[in-house]
């Protein structure tokens, strides 16, 4: 029994050995150390931020790269200590998403970070990681990309009235029609699809909620409607955020009066607004600006090895020119415009959207996705890390020309390390997100989502990386349609000394 105890105790000596060597396997402290405040000093900016302690929190393998190297992820903490005033919320500089990426965490990672900006003696504390690769017995630091975990939709478990049961049966039935199935379960899955959509957003209605047209699903269009909505219900206004494809559905539930607010694109705005293409027919003078919320850039993916150079190179080639109802599709028509080219021009002219777009593009069966979102979008960070794609930067004559050719284009640059891998400045140009409503949205509605948005609602808490960006110092920029009366008695009442607009 004695010697049965002892083998067990030794085995167990064994186990925690072992465990302990797992975790503290690879790259030591010091190593980390070193790593972790050079990436402060690109999150940062160099000089403003000192790395006052860092503890290392283990570390664990992870799969083989794809040159058979083994890799491995380091754990950290770390206390920064803000040597000058910085401000993630510019529109100048990398933002949270950005600087979480370098640091290995996830926005919610970095904690201390205060809307509008920080002050010199700040405080903030990091979760993070440093992902290392064994290059012929040395552990060499990579950048990957940290995702947010995604939560399981809610499980239902109510069933269909009868009468709702006989309708589906008459769907099913259109199955069974003619034309092949193929084109049938196009047909009739799209249709629904936006049936769906449209009923949800009237029963909503019927219920008094106040709804707010976002975008597509887990973009920063519907993540930051979903925190307004949020917000509103908090205090008491019963409120949805809709899924949509974005700016130019949104304008037309705006008018249809399926919805009270919408996040746009002011350039889209401002075509509605006055009537032009694509809303000739369907022009939306009642139109009226809440605030101007975050840059949304023009980003032109294309592989890494491809030799394209310019977009005048895209000639012939096969491109996804964003969603049908979507401000990418507008943007791409103008940026292909300012080189002389049209969709006609392409190759193929797609539009599948950012995140099948690259599915695409990896697969060869596309040249170049262009997406109009706002900088770092999540999907293009985790391919970037990958080293499977590159982005064009436009020439300052381009650049100069397409701002002064079209209203609501604003001049932008994605800094370097707005990407994984990406070691130069992008030249582009950016649009701004509004916040949009009709004219005769009640006053006491449009003050209370202002206030949520600049006194209440922490982006930063929230993981939202465009929220974030949203300031009184940009709340006008951009702005090409008239105000809302609510909008302009709210930021009146901030005076330029409070960092109002």
């Amino acid at each position: 029994m004695h010697s049965t105890a002892r083998r067990l105790g030794l085995l167990l000596v064994l186990a925690v050995s072992l465990l302990l060597a797992a975790c503290q396997g690879g790259p030591g402290g010091a190593e980390v150390e070193t790593e972790v405040q050079a990436r402060v000093a690109q999150a940062f900016g160099d000089g403003a931020a000192r790395l006052d302690t860092l503890r290392r929190a283990g570390s664990s393998p992870l799969a083989a790269d794809a040159e058979g190297r083994d890799r491995r992820i380091v754990y950290y903490n770390a206390k920064l200590i803000l040597e000058r005033d910085v401000d993630l919320s510019s529109w100048q500089s990398l933002n949270v998403a950005a600087a979480a990426d370098l640091l290995g965490a996830t926005e919610k990672g970095i904690s201390g970070l205060k809307q509008g900006g920080n002050h010199k003696g700040d405080s903030l504390y990091v979760h993070g990681t440093v992902t290392y690769v064994d290059n012929q017995g040395r552990w060499v630091p990579i950048q990957t990309t940290r995702m947010p975990s995604a939560e399981p939709p809610p499980e239902g478990n109510t069933g269909p009235p009868a009468v709702a049961l006989r309708t589906i049966d008459e769907i099913r039935s259109l199955f069974e029609r003619a034309g092949t199935a193929e084109e049938r379960r196009e047909i009739v899955t799209d249709e629904l699809a936006r049936a769906y959509s449209r009923i949800r957003l009237r029963l909503d209605r019927l219920k008094g909620s106040l709804v707010i047209a976002g975008g597509p699903e887990s973009g920063e269009y519907q993540q930051v409607a979903t925190l307004i909505a949020d917000g509103l219900g908090r205090a008491g206004v019963p409120s949805q955020a809709a899924n949509t494809d974005g700016s130019v559905e949104n304008v037309g539930l705006l008018t249809s009066r399926l919805a009270g607010a919408a996040l746009l694109q002011n350039n889209v705005a401002m075509r509605a607004h006055d009537g032009r293409a694509p809303f000739a027919c369907t022009a939306a003078p009642e139109l009226r600006a809440l605030a101007s919320l975050f840059p949304e850039q023009v980003h032109v993916v294309l592989r890494r090895e491809s030799g394209v150079a310019s977009v005048e190179d895209l000639r012939g080639k096969r491109v996804d020119v964003g969603l049908p109802n979507s401000g990418t599709r507008l943007d791409a028509e103008a940026l292909l415009a300012e080189a002389g080219l049209s969709f006609a021009d392409l190759g193929e002219a797609r539009g599948e959207g950012l995140a099948a777009g690259l599915e695409s593009l990896r697969r060869n069966e596309l040249d170049a996705v262009i997406a109009t979102i706002s900088a770092p979008a999540r999907r293009l960070q985790e391919v970037a890390a990958a080293g499977e794609f590159r982005l064009l930067s436009l020439s300052e004559a381009a650049q100069a020309r397409l701002v002064d050719a079209h209203a609501g284009f604003l001049a932008a640059v994605l800094p370097a390390a707005t990407y994984p891998g990406q070691t130069e400045p992008v030249r582009t140009v950016a649009v701004a997100a509004l916040l949009a409503a009709r004219a005769d949205l009640p006053d006491a509605a449009a003050t209370m989502m202002l206030k949520g948005l600049f006194e209440e609602i922490d982006f930063f808490a929230a993981g939202s990386a465009a929220g974030s960006q949203i300031s009184r110092a940009t709340a006008r920029t951009g702005v090409g349609i008239p105000w809302h009366p609510a909008a302009e008695q709210f930021f009146a009442r901030t005076s330029p000394g409070k960092g109002g607009p």
